[in-house]
Protein backbone atom coordinates (compact mmCIF):
# COMPACT_ATOMS: atom_id res chain seq x y z
CA UNK A 1 0.00 0.00 0.00
CA UNK A 2 3.02 2.44 -0.03
CA UNK A 3 2.58 5.27 -2.11
CA UNK A 4 -0.83 5.43 -2.08
CA UNK A 5 -2.91 8.72 -1.74
CA UNK A 6 -5.30 8.81 0.58
CA UNK A 7 -7.64 11.17 -0.93
CA UNK A 8 -10.95 9.83 0.65
CA UNK A 9 -12.59 12.20 3.35
CA UNK A 10 -14.27 9.66 5.28
CA UNK A 11 -11.44 7.31 5.97
CA UNK A 12 -11.62 5.63 9.39
CA UNK A 13 -10.06 2.11 10.18
CA UNK A 14 -8.46 0.25 7.70
CA UNK A 15 -7.66 -2.66 9.76
CA UNK A 16 -9.19 -6.08 9.44
CA UNK A 17 -11.19 -5.10 6.29
CA UNK A 18 -11.21 -6.08 2.57
CA UNK A 19 -10.35 -3.57 -0.57
CA UNK A 20 -12.13 -4.14 -3.54
CA UNK A 21 -11.40 -2.74 -6.97
CA UNK A 22 -14.96 -2.22 -7.36
CA UNK A 23 -14.58 -0.42 -11.52
CA UNK A 24 -12.30 -2.14 -14.12
CA UNK A 25 -12.65 -2.94 -17.81
CA UNK A 26 -11.41 -6.30 -19.32
CA UNK A 27 -10.95 -7.43 -22.74
CA UNK A 28 -14.89 -8.62 -23.00
CA UNK A 29 -15.41 -4.60 -23.45
CA UNK A 30 -12.46 -1.57 -23.91
CA UNK A 31 -10.32 -3.07 -21.70
CA UNK A 32 -6.48 -4.32 -22.53
CA UNK A 33 -6.41 -6.89 -19.59
CA UNK A 34 -7.46 -10.39 -19.73
CA UNK A 35 -9.45 -11.77 -16.77
CA UNK A 36 -6.91 -13.97 -15.98
CA UNK A 37 -4.61 -11.05 -16.15
CA UNK A 38 -6.45 -9.35 -13.73
CA UNK A 39 -7.41 -12.42 -11.31
CA UNK A 40 -3.50 -12.44 -11.15
CA UNK A 41 -2.89 -9.33 -10.00
CA UNK A 42 -5.56 -9.13 -7.67
CA UNK A 43 -4.37 -12.74 -5.63
CA UNK A 44 -1.18 -11.59 -5.61
CA UNK A 45 -1.90 -8.40 -4.65
CA UNK A 46 -4.88 -9.78 -1.80
CA UNK A 47 -7.53 -7.25 -2.77
CA UNK A 48 -11.27 -8.35 -4.39
CA UNK A 49 -12.10 -7.25 -7.93
CA UNK A 50 -15.08 -6.01 -9.50
CA UNK A 51 -14.88 -6.26 -13.68
CA UNK A 52 -17.17 -3.43 -14.85
CA UNK A 53 -17.60 -3.88 -18.50
CA UNK A 54 -19.50 -1.74 -20.61
CA UNK A 55 -22.76 -3.17 -20.99
CA UNK A 56 -21.31 -6.53 -21.10
CA UNK A 57 -20.85 -9.29 -18.11
CA UNK A 58 -18.70 -12.29 -19.95
CA UNK A 59 -16.02 -10.82 -17.88
CA UNK A 60 -17.86 -10.79 -14.65
CA UNK A 61 -18.93 -14.56 -15.33
CA UNK A 62 -15.79 -15.62 -15.90
CA UNK A 63 -14.35 -13.79 -12.73
CA UNK A 64 -16.97 -15.54 -10.54
CA UNK A 65 -16.16 -18.35 -8.36
CA UNK A 66 -12.47 -17.75 -8.51
CA UNK A 67 -9.45 -17.75 -5.44
CA UNK A 68 -10.44 -13.95 -5.57
CA UNK A 69 -12.98 -11.63 -3.95
CA UNK A 70 -15.33 -11.00 -6.79
CA UNK A 71 -18.03 -8.42 -6.67
CA UNK A 72 -20.52 -9.62 -9.69
CA UNK A 73 -20.62 -5.87 -11.48
CA UNK A 74 -21.46 -4.13 -14.57
CA UNK A 75 -21.23 -0.50 -16.14
CA UNK A 76 -24.56 0.51 -18.01
CA UNK A 77 -24.62 3.43 -20.24
CA UNK A 78 -27.64 4.65 -20.76
CA UNK A 79 -29.30 6.54 -23.53
CA UNK A 80 -27.82 9.68 -22.35
CA UNK A 81 -24.46 8.31 -22.18
CA UNK A 82 -24.07 8.44 -18.53
CA UNK A 83 -22.42 5.28 -17.45
CA UNK A 84 -24.16 3.91 -14.13
CA UNK A 85 -22.55 1.39 -12.09
CA UNK A 86 -24.69 -1.98 -11.04
CA UNK A 87 -23.06 -4.51 -7.95
CA UNK A 88 -24.73 -7.90 -7.37
CA UNK A 89 -24.46 -10.18 -4.18
CA UNK A 90 -24.79 -12.68 -6.71
CA UNK A 91 -23.57 -14.03 -10.42
CA UNK A 92 -27.19 -15.16 -10.95
CA UNK A 93 -28.49 -12.27 -9.81
CA UNK A 94 -26.57 -10.22 -12.58
CA UNK A 95 -27.53 -12.89 -15.13
CA UNK A 96 -30.93 -12.27 -14.50
CA UNK A 97 -30.51 -8.52 -14.52
CA UNK A 98 -28.48 -8.48 -18.04
CA UNK A 99 -30.83 -10.93 -19.31
CA UNK A 100 -33.93 -8.93 -18.76
CA UNK A 101 -32.99 -5.25 -18.38
CA UNK A 102 -29.87 -4.56 -20.68
CA UNK A 103 -29.25 -6.81 -23.52
CA UNK A 104 -32.12 -6.31 -25.28
CA UNK A 105 -31.31 -2.57 -25.17
CA UNK A 106 -27.89 -2.78 -26.96
CA UNK A 107 -27.14 -0.88 -29.77
CA UNK A 108 -23.32 -0.99 -31.44
CA UNK A 109 -21.59 1.59 -33.04
CA UNK A 110 -18.32 0.71 -34.27
CA UNK A 111 -17.35 -2.09 -32.06
CA UNK A 112 -18.97 -0.14 -28.67
CA UNK A 113 -21.85 -0.61 -27.17
CA UNK A 114 -24.65 1.88 -25.16
CA UNK A 115 -28.04 1.11 -24.54
CA UNK A 116 -31.68 2.46 -25.29
CA UNK A 117 -32.72 2.36 -21.30
CA UNK A 118 -33.40 6.30 -19.90
CA UNK A 119 -31.10 7.07 -16.96
CA UNK A 120 -34.33 7.73 -15.34
CA UNK A 121 -35.24 4.29 -15.86
CA UNK A 122 -32.03 2.63 -14.68
CA UNK A 123 -32.58 4.71 -11.55
CA UNK A 124 -35.88 2.60 -11.54
CA UNK A 125 -34.81 -0.45 -11.66
CA UNK A 126 -32.11 0.23 -9.13
CA UNK A 127 -35.00 0.64 -6.64
CA UNK A 128 -36.43 -2.89 -7.80
CA UNK A 129 -33.54 -5.30 -7.82
CA UNK A 130 -31.66 -5.98 -4.92
CA UNK A 131 -28.88 -4.33 -6.18
CA UNK A 132 -25.80 -1.65 -5.46
CA UNK A 133 -26.14 1.40 -7.98
CA UNK A 134 -23.54 3.69 -8.86
CA UNK A 135 -23.28 7.02 -10.49
CA UNK A 136 -19.65 6.63 -12.04
CA UNK A 137 -17.29 9.57 -12.34
CA UNK A 138 -20.27 12.14 -11.64
CA UNK A 139 -17.95 14.82 -12.46
CA UNK A 140 -15.54 13.26 -15.16
CA UNK A 141 -15.60 11.89 -18.86
CA UNK A 142 -17.91 14.65 -20.05
CA UNK A 143 -16.27 15.60 -23.10
CA UNK A 144 -16.33 11.83 -24.17
CA UNK A 145 -20.25 11.65 -23.76
CA UNK A 146 -21.26 15.16 -24.30
CA UNK A 147 -19.63 18.87 -24.70
CA UNK A 148 -21.74 20.08 -21.80
CA UNK A 149 -21.95 19.07 -18.29
CA UNK A 150 -23.81 15.95 -18.00
CA UNK A 151 -24.13 15.80 -14.53
CA UNK A 152 -25.65 19.44 -14.22
CA UNK A 153 -27.84 18.74 -17.07
CA UNK A 154 -29.22 15.17 -15.76
CA UNK A 155 -28.93 16.50 -11.60
CA UNK A 156 -32.56 16.19 -10.82
CA UNK A 157 -32.46 12.33 -12.37
CA UNK A 158 -29.06 10.93 -11.16
CA UNK A 159 -29.66 12.39 -7.36
CA UNK A 160 -32.17 10.00 -7.08
CA UNK A 161 -29.58 7.06 -6.98
CA UNK A 162 -27.87 6.57 -3.45
CA UNK A 163 -24.55 6.13 -4.13
CA UNK A 164 -21.95 8.12 -5.86
CA UNK A 165 -18.49 7.18 -7.11
CA UNK A 166 -15.75 9.28 -4.82
CA UNK A 167 -12.78 8.39 -6.73
CA UNK A 168 -12.43 7.34 -10.03
CA UNK A 169 -8.67 7.09 -10.73
CA UNK A 170 -9.20 8.01 -14.56
CA UNK A 171 -10.16 11.34 -12.89
CA UNK A 172 -7.99 13.91 -11.81
CA UNK A 173 -7.87 15.06 -8.22
CA UNK A 174 -10.20 18.02 -9.02
CA UNK A 175 -12.78 16.12 -10.56
CA UNK A 176 -12.72 13.59 -7.57
CA UNK A 177 -12.98 16.64 -5.45
CA UNK A 178 -15.61 17.64 -7.24
CA UNK A 179 -17.55 14.34 -6.64
CA UNK A 180 -16.36 14.02 -2.65
CA UNK A 181 -18.17 17.60 -2.56
CA UNK A 182 -21.46 16.52 -3.97
CA UNK A 183 -21.59 13.67 -1.91
CA UNK A 184 -20.69 15.36 1.31
CA UNK A 185 -23.51 18.10 -0.36
CA UNK A 186 -26.19 15.41 -0.77
CA UNK A 187 -25.53 13.03 1.59
CA UNK A 188 -24.49 10.25 -0.58
CA UNK A 189 -23.02 6.84 0.11
CA UNK A 190 -19.78 6.04 -1.58
CA UNK A 191 -17.42 4.11 -3.67
CA UNK A 192 -14.44 3.59 -5.74
CA UNK A 193 -12.01 2.31 -8.09
CA UNK A 194 -9.40 2.49 -10.67
CA UNK A 195 -11.88 2.38 -13.63
CA UNK A 196 -8.77 0.12 -14.93
CA UNK A 197 -8.55 -0.33 -19.03
CA UNK A 198 -5.22 -2.01 -18.67
CA UNK A 199 -3.66 -4.15 -15.89
CA UNK A 200 -1.37 -1.06 -14.88
CA UNK A 201 -4.41 0.49 -12.79
CA UNK A 202 -5.94 -2.51 -11.45
CA UNK A 203 -6.18 -2.00 -7.92
CA UNK A 204 -5.08 2.14 -7.30
CA UNK A 205 -8.27 2.57 -6.37
CA UNK A 206 -10.08 0.49 -3.52
CA UNK A 207 -13.36 0.61 -1.51
CA UNK A 208 -12.78 -0.98 2.32
CA UNK A 209 -14.96 -2.18 4.47
CA UNK A 210 -15.72 -4.83 7.04
CA UNK A 211 -16.81 -7.67 5.30
CA UNK A 212 -16.37 -11.71 4.95
CA UNK A 213 -19.17 -11.81 2.15
CA UNK A 214 -20.53 -9.89 -1.14
CA UNK A 215 -23.65 -8.94 0.36
CA UNK A 216 -21.73 -7.65 3.81
CA UNK A 217 -19.35 -5.76 1.87
CA UNK A 218 -22.47 -3.98 -0.15
CA UNK A 219 -24.29 -3.73 2.71
CA UNK A 220 -21.48 -2.02 4.55
CA UNK A 221 -21.74 0.48 1.69
CA UNK A 222 -25.05 1.17 1.98
CA UNK A 223 -24.74 2.14 5.45
CA UNK A 224 -21.68 4.06 5.18
CA UNK A 225 -19.48 2.25 6.89
CA UNK A 226 -16.84 1.90 4.27
CA UNK A 227 -13.66 3.78 3.25
CA UNK A 228 -11.91 4.83 -0.23
CA UNK A 229 -8.15 5.10 -0.69
CA UNK A 230 -6.28 5.29 -3.81
CA UNK A 231 -4.76 7.57 -6.56
CA UNK A 232 -5.50 9.15 -9.79
CA UNK A 233 -3.77 8.15 -13.12
CA UNK A 234 -2.76 5.82 -14.91
CA UNK A 235 0.42 3.94 -14.99
CA UNK A 236 2.54 3.29 -17.89
CA UNK A 237 -0.32 4.83 -19.81
CA UNK A 238 1.74 4.89 -23.45
CA UNK A 239 1.36 0.96 -22.57
CA UNK A 240 -2.05 0.75 -21.70
CA UNK A 241 -3.25 2.70 -24.57
CA UNK A 242 -0.81 0.17 -27.33
CA UNK A 243 -2.05 -2.51 -25.78
CA UNK A 244 -5.68 -1.46 -25.70
CA UNK A 245 -5.43 -0.39 -29.56
CA UNK A 246 -4.26 -3.55 -30.17
CA UNK A 247 -6.76 -5.56 -28.54
CA UNK A 248 -10.02 -3.03 -30.15
CA UNK A 249 -8.06 -3.83 -33.40
CA UNK A 250 -8.09 -7.82 -32.69
CA UNK A 251 -11.97 -6.93 -32.49
CA UNK A 252 -12.93 -5.13 -34.94
CA UNK A 253 -11.50 -7.70 -37.13
CA UNK A 254 -12.62 -10.90 -35.59
CA UNK A 255 -15.63 -9.85 -33.73
CA UNK A 256 -16.86 -12.43 -30.67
Amino acid sequence: MNGFAVTSLFLKNLLDTIGVDMHMHSTFSDGASSVTEILEKAKEGKFGISITDHNEIRGAIMAWDKDVFVVPGIEVKSKELIDILFYFNKIEDLISFYGKEIEPSKTHFFHTTRTSVPVAKLAELSKIYDCLAVVAHPFGYSVRSSLKDVYAINRSTLVKFDIYEAINGGNNRKLNQLALDEIEKEKKAYSGGSDAHSIYSVGNVRTYAKAESVKEFLDSIRKKENDVVGFEGRLGKFGEYGRFAANKIKGILNPR
